[in-house]
């Protein structure tokens, strides 16, 4: 039998499952690194996306998360969606760093949401995420983070007087004897 009762050491085998949605519930992070724990055993589970949006995940659940993706997790979790959790910036800086760590390679999709009150120090560990790993949060329209018209308009007209003033050196270039 693929299902064993408890204590007697025999495994879960659960091959075609693919998506656990706890979604809503409230998770601290004691059950956070329970649920860590039991996932990230070997062979146990296919990889699969774990759900915990509007979880009530702080700031300190974040860490235990965190700290899976790169140990217990890293083995079985493929997904991981967290929109609507008050991760708070130091949640959102130690998903973000745990998440850029090659040992979270097998990490395929990280759905969260941040806003720029979370502070510098989490926008810019978000801005080393997606450097490090391109698409894996989607758009940063996905996480809440739409860019500043001012500031977009301000980049391109700085980008386009570098692009002209290229063009015009390349141009007036004194030709060399």
């Amino acid at each position: 039998s693929d299902i064993a009762p408890r204590g007697s050491g025999a495994r879960l085998a659960l091959p075609n499952l693919t998506r656990v949605v706890l979604s809503g519930s409230t998770l601290c992070p004691d059950s956070l690194r329970a649920l860590a724990s039991g996932f990230g055993r070997r062979g146990v589970l296919p990889r699969l996306a774990l759900h915990l949006d509007s979880c009530v995940i702080g700031p300190a659940g974040a860490a235990a998360l965190a700290e899976a993706l790169t140990g217990s997790l890293s083995a079985c979790v493929d997904g991981l969606y967290l929109q609507s959790n008050p991760l708070g910036p130091s949640g959102l800086v130690s998903l973000a760093r745990a998440a850029a760590r090659p040992a979270a390679s097998g990490l395929r999709v990280l759905r969260l949401r941040a806003r720029r009150s979370d502070g510098e120090e989490a926008m810019a560990a978000l801005a080393m995420l997606e450097e490090a790993r391109p698409g894996l949060m989607g758009s940063m329209r996905l996480i809440g983070l739409h860019p500043d018209p001012v500031a977009v308009a301000r980049r391109r007209a700085v980008d386009h007087r570098r692009a002209s003033f290229s063009l015009w050196a390349a141009a007036n270039k004194p030709a060399r004897p």
